[in-house]
């Protein structure tokens, strides 16, 4: 169901977006936090084997996707978290305006990353509001929530939750990890409610996450 058209490299974001209706998601994060293992498992349906040994994104990898299911075209820029990556990210305000929803992802299995994730959040935020006239939808992944860390990890959560709580009100939350479907589950919620068109059906979105965990996942 997912289909992939690749993006010429010499193409430039705008144009990417303005050849036809297309929603940017930005996946955004430090460097290990899990970004482009989401993505390759979610769009391209990789396998968690796969994925482990994946290389780092190195500055902004843009491709664009065609999810069957939403019935979307999809720009998907993720980008590299190392140190020198991030600085330059900041910088540029042309990668970040005509978002759709920005999914930031938080290692939570490294405690000592939540500040300088946080901050990082923080100065990306500020230029997505000024370049955007409509504030995109912000989803925070608490990720590698993995099934035999969950225990210990308890203590993680509340501290993640704390070093983000300014952007509780303004962002959802979801606990992720690829050894199940929560990461998948994450995704098609933002994606979802990250569509202009889906604002007048937000009324069923209980009924819709019931159908879609109870019978499409199944």
């Amino acid at each position: 169901p997912l289909l992939e058209k690749p993006v010429l490299k010499t193409a430039k974001m705008e144009e990417i977006i303005e050849e036809e209706e297309l929603s940017k998601i930005a996946l955004v994060g430090l460097n290990n936090a899990g970004k482009t293992s989401i993505k390759k498992v979610f769009f391209d349906n990789w396998t968690t084997d796969f994925v482990r040994d994946i290389r780092p994104t190195i500055g902004v990898e843009i491709t664009r996707k065609f999810q069957q299911f939403i019935r979307q075209r999809f720009v998907i820029a993720d980008f590299g978290g190392q140190v020198v990556y991030r600085k330059q990210h900041s910088k540029r305000k042309d990668l970040w305006k005509r978002l759709s929803a920005m999914i930031f992802v938080v290692d939570l299995q490294d405690q000592e990353s939540f500040t300088a994730a946080r901050d990082y959040l923080r100065d990306i935020w500020s230029v997505v509001k000024k370049v955007n006239k409509v504030q995109p939808k912000l989803s925070i992944f608490l990720h590698k929530y993995d099934m035999s860390r969950r225990e210990e990890l308890e203590v993680n959560i509340r501290e993640c939750m704390e070093s983000f709580r300014d952007f509780e009100k303004i962002s959802s939350f979801h606990l992720t990890t690829i050894e199940d479907n929560s990461a998948n589950i994450a995704m098609i919620k933002t994606l979802y409610f990250s569509l202009p068109r889906v604002m007048l059906r937000r009324m069923f979105e209980q009924e819709f996450l019931d159908y879609f965990e109870k019978e499409v996942l199944a």
